[in-house]
């Protein structure tokens, strides 16, 4: 994917969830290549997957940036903004706690 080959990318991903369907990070990683090729519907249901599988992965600022992007592009530009925000404070815990 960092070489910008995004259809290996997405067998890889496929190939990670037949080994484990469980993984929420997966399903991040799936939605990011699926927001840098410019497709809505599959980031969405990326992200509702990785929260249905680890609710608190809505705390991790990689989710915060991937919804905030989606919404943006969505034009829900508040909801995004609220989102957004909230990534860059868990981000500015984790560097106070570091």
């Amino acid at each position: 994917f960092v070489n910008g080959d995004v259809e290996k990318a997405q067998r890889i991903i496929g190939q990670c969830l037949k080994l484990d369907s469980n993984n929420a990070e997966v399903f991040l990683l799936q939605a990011r290549i699926a927001i840098y090729s410019g497709n809505l519907p599959p980031c969405a249901a990326a992200l509702e997957q990785a929260l249905a599988l680890d609710f608190e992965i809505q705390d991790m600022p990689q989710f915060a940036l991937l919804r905030g992007i989606l919404l943006n592009q969505k034009q829900s530009y508040a909801e995004a903004q609220k989102i957004l925000e909230g990534g860059l404070r868990v981000m500015k815990n984790i560097t106070a706690a570091q």
